[in-house]
């Protein structure tokens, strides 16, 4: 008996010294709730805690959860994160589950009490009526830039090179001092509230998610997501594209003015290549300015101030409200370093230009010789596809401005077909940006096709009732759309080699003092050849507290003259003398024959 009460006591020594030391340790979910048990069942309760309970900040009352912030948590923003998450969950069918009249489960009271004790550092949310637990760890846009670390070089994520790294950084170097589950939380909502991994992918491993927005009192989301060869690295692609989108919503560091300083560049609707008469509505008026900085291919790269219309630079501006123009994240893009975001935001803008330059003039390309292809990682995905039973063209698309820049163009087994775009200094990077797109999406149309059959046949039989972005390339999801895209789908030229796109030799640049030379070349180059073209960028830096947190940069790329992309029946495009001039150049048009646009909507996912 003695001994017995003597391994008892022993016990619960053991106990109370492993509590005590309770707070300074990380929990998972179920270690938290295993500790709230041991403490709402044995009533022990740590000194430790005791001392530092006084330090935490008071709960945070949701309509679904009861949130304990962290001792270094910011307050404000788990409050709107919070409120955020319950508006939207509770508004799209997501009801209180009610466990008593006030839907509060019976052991909430005592629950929370323990949580008060255990003092968890990252914090803890309560769920009102089941009491599961989750961190309540969060990301704060007021948060400092963390100190940069020192990272090893990775290999390039396209797989191409000299196995050099060609990122400023590996991908894992964004999550060293964050998890994933730190922007995605159904409880506190930072890019969104949740990550749905397809698992049915044959080429690809996809995550996505979406930012939630309110206007008033309506919400609004906006998709993110991740493809690549991994579920692990997918994820964290489409997180930081949820943070580079949420950056370019509106201003937050970026300069924005009603009035525009003495001395700087003014860039008017006048510089966008449309007529006044051919926005939105008539002769819109610009209510505030962004300002920017020019790019320049030689000497500094960030040069003189230039204005912008803040509706060409932030898709949910907050000082011109007027819905003049419909624009939208293109040319924004995330980056470990300055370098990188431009170079990428710009590129965006490019392949943009060139494929509605190319659809709407009515093109056809040079197919590209698939033998030609180089990339180990594109030759992979070509394999997986082909297996699929999956056929894919790709197209020399460089037109407009001489960078690289490929289409690649999918039909599937049911009929239906999708399109990828991409353009870079390396042809290979660009055909390989453009094959993941269409390796993610092939299943994804034809899931649409069975899903919205009758809506497709509809915007076949009538243009204009494609309104929305999702239309565009569900609409030739149907089988009936294949003779639309026939002159790409089977194109009449002959093919050329991957390496002949663009003029890659002018690539051979000297090389740019910086933290990787090979990317800050490319930029370079690409700038010049955008300033070769009579263009002129400006780029903007939206690198607001959520990219600081991560050690990334957010800059969006504004080329005035450039087609934009649009969605729906307004297309301004259709309104720009560049369209014509580039049909004429690139396509077969005799200079006495009249120029009619494609005025069929693109196929641009």
């Amino acid at each position: 008996m003695r001994k017995r009460a003597w391994k008892k006591q022993k016990m619960w020594k053991a106990l109370r010294t492993l509590i005590s030391a309770l707070p300074s340790l990380t929990f998972s979910p179920s270690h938290r709730q295993l500790v709230l048990l041991i403490f709402l069942t044995t009533g022990i309760w740590p000194s430790c805690a005791r001392e530092r309970v006084t330090n935490s900040m008071s709960a945070i009352e949701g309509l679904r959860h009861t949130v304990l912030p962290g001792l270094h948590a910011c307050r404000a923003c788990l409050q709107e994160q919070i409120n955020v998450a319950d508006s939207f969950v509770l508004r799209t069918g997501a009801p209180l589950t009610a466990v008593r009249s006030d839907r509060m489960n019976p052991f909430y009271p005592l629950t929370v009490a323990a949580a008060r004790e255990c003092n968890f550092p990252d914090g803890i949310s309560l769920d009102l009526a089941t009491l599961q637990t989750r961190s309540a760890r969060s990301v704060c846009r007021h948060e400092k830039p963390i100190e940069p670390k020192s990272v090893a070089s990775a290999p390039s994520i396209s797989g191409t090179g000299s196995g050099r790294s060609y990122r400023t950084h590996p991908l894992d170097y964004f999550f060293r001092d964050v998890a994933e589950e730190d922007f995605v939380s159904p409880v506190h909502a930072s890019i969104g509230i949740s990550i749905d991994y397809d698992l049915n992918g044959l080429a690809t491993a996809k995550s996505s998610g979406f930012l939630i927005e309110y206007r008033g009192t309506d919400s609004y989301t906006k998709p993110w997501g991740g493809h690549c060869g991994n579920f692990t690295d997918a994820t964290r692609l489409g997180i930081l594209e949820g943070i580079e989108r949420s950056a370019c919503e509106h201003a937050t560091i970026t300069d924005v003015r009603r009035e525009i300083p003495g001395g700087i560049t003014v860039i008017g609707l006048d510089g966008f290549g449309l007529d006044r008469g051919d926005w939105r509505i008539a002769r819109p008026e610009v209510g505030a300015w962004a300002i920017g900085q020019a790019l320049h291919s030689n000497g500094a790269l960030l040069g003189e101030y230039a204005a912008v219309p803040e509706r060409l630079v932030f898709f949910s501006p907050t000082i011109d409200t007027t819905p003049w123009v419909q624009d939208s994240s293109n040319g924004c893009a995330i980056g470990g370093s300055a370098e990188e975001a431009i170079l990428f935001g710009l590129l965006e803008a490019v392949e943009r230009d060139a494929f509605l330059a190319a659809w709407y003039g009515g093109l056809s390309l040079a197919p590209i010789d698939p033998d030609s292809i180089i990339s180990d990682e594109s030759r992979s995905y070509m394999s997986r596809l082909a297996l699929s039973g999956v056929e894919v063209v790709f197209l020399d698309a460089t037109i407009g401005v001489d960078i690289p820049t490929v289409i690649a163009v999918c039909e599937e087994p049911g009929g239906s077909t999708c399109v990828g775009a991409g353009s870079h200094p390396d042809p290979e990077r660009a055909l390989l940006s453009a094959l993941v797109e269409v390796a993610s999406d092939f299943q994804v149309v034809a899931l649409h096709r069975e899903q919205r059959g009758a809506d497709l046949a509809h915007m076949l039989a009538d243009f204009s009732r494609v309104r929305v972005m999702e239309d565009h390339a569900d609409m030739f999801a149907h089988p009936g759309a294949r003779p639309l895209i026939r002159r790409w789908r089977r194109p009449g030229k002959s093919p050329v080699a991957l390496a002949s796109l663009g003029h890659s030799a002018a690539r051979a640049v000297p090389p740019v003092t910086g933290l990787d030379t090979s990317l800050a070349a490319d930029l370079r180059f690409s700038i010049g050849q955008c300033e070769s073209a009579g263009f002129a960028p400006i780029a903007f830096d939206l690198t607001e507290g959520l990219a600081r947190t991560i050690g990334a940069q957010v800059w969006k790329v504004v080329i005035p003259g450039l087609i934009p992309i649009d969605f729906g029946n307004y297309q301004r495009v259709l309104a720009m003398s560049r369209l014509e001039n580039v049909a004429r150049e690139h396509g077969d048009i005799r200079a006495t024959d009249e120029f009619h646009p494609v005025t069929i909507p693109h196929p641009f996912p």
